[in-house]
């Protein structure tokens, strides 16, 4: 039996040869069902961590169209240990995480020539072998900008001779700071650290910083914090003894 679908204009542009397709024709296939199947969901969301497949998948495919045609990039960002980062996890199974969250590094030797990053993931939800963190990471990133965005207001109020142009600066400066201060304000909530959920990720999935004030991927917890951690994933991952 001959089958030919020739409608150029129809995604589901399939040519069979007798009863059997070729490797490319399989691939395309489940390549369109697959793309059903999302349809499917975006048309009916239950699930909320679908709500945005759609911006993931396309992001994914431009990721995976460059890998395809250019040499992957073979210089990387460098985070110490204890680097507070942001990270997009998009759509995973089950009960991995998924969408944006703050993770900590636990890479002690990252160099930029490494692709990935081991991190700890944080929460503001509390839920069974989650570390509860004494430390409010979004709460120290407001402080921080607060105390910087007082300096820039004096300098402003005080050099009553500064130049029109300079002023314009500063007063630029303040916005982007008062932008930095609203946005992590929606996290000032307790954090939680995702111990049982500790991965590898590719260091593509790491959140820019918005502009030059914030603070993402700079700023680092404390060492008491980061020694609580480490106690903890000693104790829940080997079966060594901490006094």
């Amino acid at each position: 039996m001959l089958i030919i679908i020739q409608n150029k204009t129809c995604k589901n542009n399939i040519r069979m040869r007798g009863d059997k397709m070729t490797n490319e024709e399989i691939k395309i296939d489940n390549i369109n069902k697959a793309s059903d199947n999302f349809k499917n969901i975006i048309k009916d969301v239950k699930n909320q961590k679908f709500q945005y497949l759609d911006d993931w998948l396309y992001k994914k495919s431009k990721i995976y169209l460059k890998e395809n045609v250019k040499k992957i990039n073979n210089i990387y960002p460098r985070f110490d240990y204890g680097t507070i980062l942001k990270v997009d996890f998009g759509i995973n199974d089950g009960s991995e995480l998924s969408g944006p969250h703050f993770a900590i590094s636990l890479e002690r030797y990252d160099s930029t020539k490494n692709p990935v990053i081991t991190i700890l993931p944080l929460s503001s939800q509390n839920k069974r072998h989650y570390l509860h963190l004494n430390e409010l990471i979004a709460e120290e990133f407001t402080k921080r900008l607060k105390k910087h965005l007082e300096i820039l207001k004096k300098e402003v109020s005080d050099n009553t001779n500064t130049p029109m142009d300079e002023i314009d600066i500063k007063s630029n400066e303040i916005k982007l700071l008062y932008k930095m201060i609203n946005y992590y304000s929606k996290y000032v909530k307790s954090s939680f650290a995702c111990i049982n959920l500790i991965t590898t990720i590719s260091k593509n999935k790491i959140i820019k910083p918005k502009n030059k004030y914030d603070i993402i991927g700079r700023a680092k917890c404390s060492s008491k914090t980061m020694k609580i951690i480490s106690n903890e994933i000693i104790k829940k991952f080997t079966n060594v003894h901490i006094e």
